[in-house]
């Protein structure tokens, strides 16, 4: 790869729901997209959609707002110059309105708002932009407006097309009190049985968890006109899979949940002021955005900014769902740990775990396993390539057990029979076998001791079952064991004693 070419980063998406949603921009129920890699996200967010089917109006999504910014920044001498600047731009407004018409078809200037420091000028201008999010429509459309200001105004001089008084992607204060994208609220009223049945709690509990949490908790870390629990989680899912500017979530992630304990019953509701969605421009061209803004609905010949009003109510309400699914969850103790094992440990990587930290606690006790070699094979893929070129490197000879035996399973090597089983049976470590049988050996005290060795050829490999001679079995890696050379009986110390000890009929 060089620096022309362009990949792809894949991330996991699932489509989640359908979620119900009602209120003043639309009326629908529909499945969600959701891109993460944090996949307890989707059943979470996927219970709060489920909760929202349950009750007759479903979530309530009322847009309040919308608006795109870029603020700029001029000079001045002094700061009175800077307030006279100020006020000559307040008495233009209607001439920078027709300005901004010229810069394209969907920007429109909805106001402004400035700032004086020192003998800098701050001016946030505010635009709508259609079905774009806008950084660029808004972008374009300041810098003819500083031009324009530039020419015009007296006393004023050139400071930066962009004073991060808009603000673009960093947390502050001015876009939770202004705005800065679709400012959507969204509203759900639970019943007190769907409370205790799907959720589990109480809605006091969910209410007093949110004061707690949400509210005192925020407010000690410091938190910026902010008050949820983990807004980013939803809205960085949904941006990635409908063609976002992913560092949009920095503030989108702002914003404030309210619970309330009405009777039993439970008021939800989530506040999110900085919502910067669009569907069309940037990003939105790509096939799998095309077919996900498709299927969300956001796609018809609707009037300018329809489509893109439409995808943010669903996105707020896709942060309802996961809102009040998490903060139910942790009302209960250790319900959201045991949530997390169970869908990001499955039960395979736990025995995988299980089996390895045993073998290790045993590994003096028990023969080498063929099952525990295809788990730990499937935690490390270059653990069969690395035991294969030990077994070239030594020698090993294939198909054998820790006795020197044919494996079970495999062909029995000369004796023409062939276990049915293709499955051998687990052997478990019984370190007080020898001792139960008389045989009092300890490794490499004369007799015959076996040391357990692991994989061979991978048996998808036609060479590797040429070697090996062994018998496909679920693709899986051949296991066998070597054994030490026997001793020539008797030339040991102890083996008569032994040879005396064992009555006959008795295993060895």
């Amino acid at each position: 790869m060089n620096d022309t070419t362009t990949a792809t980063a894949g991330v996991p998406m699932k489509w989640v729901g359908p979620m119900r949603i009602t209120g003043n921009v639309a009326a629908t129920e529909t499945e969600v997209p959701l891109a993460t890699y944090e996949s307890p996200l989707w059943p979470s967010v996927a219970r709060g959609a489920r909760i929202s089917t349950m009750v007759e109006q479903g979530i309530v999504a009322t847009l309040v707002d919308e608006r795109m910014t870029r603020s700029v920044l001029l000079r001045a001498k002094d700061a009175q110059t800077a307030y006279l600047a100020s006020l000559e731009v307040d008495a233009r407004l209607d001439e920078l309105r027709e300005i901004v018409r010229t810069c394209g078809r969907f920007v429109e200037l909805i106001g402004f708002h400035h700032e004086i420091t020192a003998n800098l000028l701050f001016i946030r201008f505010a635009f709508s932009t259609g079905d774009a999010a806008g950084h660029n429509m808004a972008t374009l459309a300041a810098d003819t407006l500083l031009t324009h200001i530039l020419k015009t105004v007296p006393g004023v001089s050139y400071g930066s097309i962009s004073g991060n008084y808009c603000t673009d992607k960093k947390a502050t204060a001015i876009n939770g009190i202004l705005g800065r994208g679709k400012n959507v609220v969204t509203e759900l009223l639970v019943p007190r049985e769907i409370v205790h049945r799907a959720l589990r709690t109480t809605a006091a509990a969910v209410a007093e968890l949110n004061v707690h949490k949400n509210m005192i908790g925020t407010l000690l870390a410091g938190g910026i006109r902010s008050a949820n629990a983990h807004y980013a989680n939803m809205l960085l899912g949904f941006y990635l899979a409908t063609g976002q500017d992913a560092a949009n979530i920095v503030e989108g992630s702002q914003g404030v949940t309210v619970a309330e304990d009405r009777d039993g019953d439970l008021y939800f509701s989530c506040t999110v002021p900085n919502l910067i969605v669009g569907t069309v421009g940037n990003g939105k061209g790509l096939d799998f955005v095309e077919a996900n803004l498709t299927r969300l609905g956001c796609r018809e010949e609707r009037e300018p900014g329809e489509n893109a009003r439409r995808l943010a109510v669903i996105a707020a309400a896709t942060v309802l769902c996961g809102e009040l699914s998490l903060l139910a969850a942790q009302t209960n103790p250790g319900e959201l740990m045991r949530t997390h094992v169970r869908l990001e440990r499955t039960d395979k990587t736990a025995r995988i775990g299980a089996s390895d930290v045993w073998r290790d606690r045993h590994r003096n006790s028990r023969p080498f396993d063929r099952d525990d070699a295809v788990r730990a094979d499937a935690r490390d893929p270059g653990r069969a390539d690395r035991l294969r070129r030990r077994q070239v490197r030594e020698g090993h000879r294939p198909g054998l057990d820790e006795r020197g035996r044919a494996r079970r399973g495999h062909r029995d090597h000369g004796r023409g029979r062939r276990r049915t089983d293709r499955r051998p049976a687990r052997r478990r470590p019984d370190p007080d076998r020898r001792l139960r049988h008389g045989d009092r050996r300890r490794p490499g005290q004369g007799g015959r001791h076996t040391r357990p060795l692991a994989a061979g050829p991978a048996l998808g490999d036609p060479r590797g079952r040429a070697q090996a001679g062994l018998l496909q079995r679920d693709g899986g890696p051949a296991v066998w064991h070597q054994p030490r050379p026997p001793r020539p009986r008797g030339a040991g110390p102890g083996d008569r004693q032994r040879r005396l000890q064992v009555r006959p009929g008795q295993p060895r």
